[in-house]
């Protein structure tokens, strides 16, 4: 018993080191770290240098892995979005999992494929990724946007049907039993009246009790993703199911927002054990005698599942853009598929091989989504210019895209967060003119009297229809150094006497928006709203100063670099 312990804290300990190192060298090469976890369990697992070869200690790490990632999902999720982002996310959810798990388990049996196994090949790629979707949208501050409303929404709907699977799954013998299925619906409806009862009467009286002390606010939110998971595997459930449904317990109640920040430590060491242990799992010679139907099922996930979303979300009316940018970001498997694959393993449902294969499939797809998400707007633009009014209809946005183009010597506002609200206070309501990506903001902002439009100011389209060619000003506070560069370019190009203020995290990428030919770069950590809104009246009165804040960053930066 001792000796199985050590092992699995040797495990541990190493897969942290390993991903540790090599995240370093991928931040170096400024590739995502989330590829760093998966080479250091590919590295250490039996086809590197075999450091991990025990498979229980593999699928237990994954397990348990999961099992965090998928409680810490479930308090980041709120059923609000569900009912905001309404009929098109429910539609696009339903209609895409049933297009693709019919493709899916028509491609398995076209290559001899059991029916079983079928099931479960055509259910492993009709998912997207909640964890992974949701960080890179978080990191991009795009969760208000439309595409990220529309995609929370999509998520949301999808893991449910998940969930739903997964319990009916749960007893799976071949045939289908009344009494089984009957029991599997009699428990799961058990674990969700607790989890409610539970979430209503228990736990806001124990949270706001242990709120004043802060060790046991945290034990007893991990208390609660325990209590789940030991009542879901006696129920016959994944403890995985269990640590999801304790999230959603937690997600209606007021510490929602401080328990997920207090678990914000145990996601990054979860996210490393996880996909470690998943690359641990790749077989490269299951997936060379495989290769066709590996190639295939990525085809659905890369192709297959962009376009059903793409296209349902265009009927809809919501034009090109959004809807291509929702079906790329989709575009990947989800981490529940480790669950499903692991329990028709069990169950003898599917082999060894198809267990293999399913897994490798959707860890590359997950391993490449960040970089379709880098390549979404070059690909929703390029669209953009074939179809302008959307892929089968009129936008249904069209009341939100277009003001009066009649403006002139005006200031264009792009984003309107908190830095974006304190400039526009200072401004007021004159010859302004504001865009941003959250369609309520934009609706609030008129309402308040301002002229403002809906979109995502790195389209050139958008761009296109703001007048900036008679503009006096651009001020952009996107956080987002690509969509900042990408902008200023665009706009100098168009209009090389215009006035442009960028914003960036950075003091690197604020040197370099300035050599590119912005007039002045704020930098949230050195510049509050306040200072922004005192130097833009400045240049606008004619001041220069470019040179005093370059001086100013140069300073900063030498600090920086003296005090590491």
């Amino acid at each position: 018993m001792l000796g199985l312990e050590f092992n699995l804290l040797f495990d541990i300990g190493i897969i942290l080191i390993v991903g540790t190192i090599l995240a370093y060298i991928l931040k170096k090469l400024k590739q995502p770290p989330l590829i760093a976890y998966i080479l250091a369990g590919v590295l250490l697992g039996p086809i590197g240098f075999s450091l991990i070869t025990s498979q229980e200690d593999i699928l237990l790490l994954a397990e348990l892995g999961i099992a965090f990632l998928l409680f810490i999902a479930g308090i980041e999720l709120d059923i609000d979005r569900l009912k905001r982002a309404g009929v098109p996310s429910v539609l696009v959810g339903v209609i895409q999992t049933g297009v693709a798990f019919l493709i899916g388990n028509l491609i398995a049996r076209f290559f001899g494929y059991p029916f079983s196994s079928a099931i479960f090949i055509g259910l492993a790629v009709s998912f997207s990724s909640t964890m992974i979707v949701v960080k890179i949208l978080s990191e991009r501050k795009k969760l208000n946007s439309l595409t990220g409303r529309l995609s929370l929404g999509i998520l949301l709907v999808e893991d449910i049907i998940i969930i739903v699977a997964l319990s009916l799954l749960s007893s799976w013998t071949g045939t289908s039993s009344l009494q089984g299925i009957s029991q599997i619906v009699v428990n799961g409806a058990g674990l969700v009246a607790i989890a409610i009862v539970m979430s209503k009467y228990i736990l806001p009286k124990a949270l706001e009790f242990a709120a004043d002390t802060r060790e046991i606010f945290f034990l007893a939110s991990v208390t609660t993703c325990f209590f789940f998971i030991g009542l879901a595997s006696a129920l016959g459930f994944s403890i995985a199911i269990g640590g999801f449904i304790a999230g959603l317990a937690l997600a209606t109640h007021p510490y929602n927002v401080e328990i997920s920040a207090r678990m914000d430590s145990l996601k990054d060491f979860f996210t490393v054990i996880f996909f470690a242990s998943l690359g641990m799992q790749l077989y490269p010679h299951v997936i060379v005698k495989e290769i066709w139907l590996v190639i295939s099922l990525l085809s659905v996930l890369f192709i297959v599942k962009p376009i059903v979303m793409s296209s349902v979300l265009s009927y809809l009316g919501y034009g090109t853009r959004v809807p291509i940018k929702t079906g790329i970001g989709l575009a990947q498997g989800s981490e529940f598929v480790f669950i499903l694959a692991s329990q028709g393993l069990v169950l003898n449902a599917i082999t060894q091989e198809t267990y293999s294969v399913m897994i490798s499939v959707i860890l590359f797809s997950i391993a490449v989504t960040p970089y379709s998400f880098k390549f979404a707007n070059k690909i929703a633009n390029y669209f953009m210019k074939k179809f302008p009014r959307g892929l089968l209809r009129r936008k249904r946005i069209d009341e939100l895209e277009k003001e009066k183009k009649n403006l002139k010597n005006h200031i264009i506002l792009i984003g309107c967060d908190v830095m974006g609200r304190s400039i526009l206070d200072e401004i007021g309501h004159g010859n302004v003119l504001v865009i941003d990506h959250d369609p309520e903001e934009v609706e609030e902002l008129r309402e308040e009297g301002y002229k403002a439009i809906y979109g995502e100011a790195d389209c050139e389209m958008i761009i296109s229809e703001l007048n900036v060619e008679k503009a006096k000003m651009v001020v952009e506070t996107v956080p987002n150094f690509e969509e900042s560069l990408y902008i200023l370019r665009k706009v100098k190009k168009m209009n090389e006497d215009l006035l442009v203020v960028n914003t960036a995290v950075r003091v690197d990428d604020a040197l370099r928006l300035y050599e590119e030919g912005s007039d002045l770069v704020l930098v949230p950590t050195e510049v509050a709203g306040e200072k922004a809104s005192a130097d833009i009246k400045k240049i606008l009165k004619g001041k220069n100063l470019k040179e005093k804040e370059i001086q100013n960053l140069k300073q900063l930066e030498a600090e920086t670099y003296e005090i590491i």
